[in-house]
């Protein structure tokens, strides 16, 4: 059974460049600190709506360690209907996790071992998400890092592992 799905954003569901662009961009943009090249994964939408139809919109987020403004930014860009209530920034989680570690009787709104993540990194490199959501590796897709090229096999891999985690009991 999963209770909410989380993407991560950067080499997951969209590749971005800081001033040196990958070929063939789908949108650049520019913020305080630079000029940005936007690659999405072309499964992105796919996984996305795969994803809120199974465990419905209001349950689908992006967990980023990328700041509020620039993961907003690609989610208007690339159209992946988030919006500003499902984005979870470098911010908030920097928050949650202080919380966490000074304020024992404290627990997130997400803290759930159903949760599911779906990240580029490799669980010991994502412990701070991993406390944030209360899960474990059972509960952990790692993908491959999406550069700005079609990556083999991403979409069925994260399918399956979706599929099976929902027929759980």
């Amino acid at each position: 059974m999963i209770n909410q799905i989380f993407f991560d954003l950067d080499n997951a569901i969209a590749y971005c460049d800081h001033d040196q662009f990958v070929n063939d961009i789908d949108y650049s943009f520019a913020l305080e600190d630079g000029v940005y090249g936007l690659k999405i994964n072309p499964c992105a939408w796919n996984l996305l709506n795969y994803s809120r139809n199974l465990v419905g919109e209001e349950n689908v987020f992006m967990l980023t360690s990328s700041s509020n403004d620039y993961a907003n930014r690609i989610d208007d860009l690339a159209q992946f209907k988030f919006g500003y209530d499902k984005i979870i920034s470098r911010e908030e989680l920097s928050r949650a996790i202080w919380n966490m570690q000074f304020c024992p009787d404290y627990k997130g709104e997400h803290v759930n071992p159903n949760n599911i993540l779906i990240d580029n990194l490799y669980p010991q490199e994502n412990k701070d998400k991993m406390k944030f959501l209360g899960i474990s590796v059972d509960n952990y897709l790692k993908v491959d890092d999406y550069f700005g090229h079609r990556i083999e096999g991403f979409e069925e891999k994260v399918i399956e592992f979706l599929k099976e985690k929902w027929q759980e009991n």
